[in-house]
């Protein structure tokens, strides 16, 4: 995970070292995820890619195949749930740190579920991972952060010279 601001005011640095804490267990879950679905729908159609056969036997991959595509959904919810290291009155004392992170995977798991709905978005997590650290596999990054950013709507909140400019088509 690459900490830095993605947005005006994100700077609760305790989110953000829980987030990079859980950061392998996550890449490594949004591939999973997508995997899971990918493997799923080449079974349904019965289409035996070699790409799926591929998917199945990979055991671990270079996490910077999938490190923006993190970033973006950590960014995303310290966006909507940031809650500035702020205390309710009556909350029990706990380790916040270690809240942040029970929030933060609940969420994140969540939202994987969501996210693997979209066609585009397991497909190229699954072309990430295959064909990381090649042209393919680059291509394949582009096409996940930004069917991200149009998902979360980061034009709408997010610095426009960070990912937006990165990963979004011209288009917009």
């Amino acid at each position: 995970m690459i900490i830095c601001e993605v947005y005006p005011s994100d700077n609760n640095k305790l989110l953000k070292r829980a987030q990079d804490e859980l950061y392998l267990k996550s890449v490594g879950e949004i591939f999973s995820a997508a995997r899971t679905k990918f493997v799923q729908a080449d079974a349904i159609l019965n289409a035996n890619l070699q790409i799926t056969e591929t998917a199945k036997g990979i055991n671990g991959f270079d996490h910077k195949a999938l490190q923006d595509a993190h970033d973006i959904i950590a960014a995303t919810y310290r966006y909507r749930f940031d809650d500035g290291l702020q205390r309710d009155l009556f909350e029990p004392d706990y380790n916040l740190c270690e809240h942040y992170k029970v929030k933060w995977s609940q969420w994140f798991f969540q939202e994987l579920e969501v996210l693997t709905h979209y066609p585009k978005f397991v497909r190229s997590v699954v072309e990430c991972v295959v064909f990381e650290n090649t042209q393919l596999g680059y291509m394949a990054e582009n096409s996940v952060c930004d069917v991200l950013i149009t998902h979360y709507g980061l034009v709408d909140w997010a610095y426009a010279d960070g990912y937006v400019k990165t990963y979004l088509p011209s288009h917009f």
